[in-house]
C-alpha cells in the first residue's frame, strides 16, 4: 500500500483470516486505493464481493467469466 501501486494481486492473501478481518482488509485497499484494480486468487467466494467480476477456471481452462451481483 505504500508505494500505491496501480494493480495488486493477492493470491489466497485472506484464506488464513474469519470473514470480519477479510472485510476489514480489503476495506483498506479500497480506501487507501480506491482506483487500483485488485484481482484476486482464492477458493473461498467470500472475497467476490469485494471484487466487479469473477472469472472461474478449471485446468487453466476459463469457465465462465461474470459480473459479481
Amino acid at each position: 500500500l505504500l508505494h500505491r501501486p496501480r494493480v495488486i494481486v493477492l493470491d489466497e492473501a485472506t484464506s488464513q483470516l474469519d470473514t470480519e478481518f477479510e472485510e476489514a482488509a480489503y476495506a483498506a485497499i479500497k480506501l487507501s486505493l480506491p482506483d487500483a484494480t485488485v484481482i484476486s486468487v482464492a477458493h473461498r467466494q467470500t472475497v467476490a464481493k469485494f471484487h466487479e467480476r469473477t472469472l472461474w477456471l478449471k485446468d487453466r481452462k476459463l469457465l465462465d467469466a461474470q459480473p459479481v451481483a
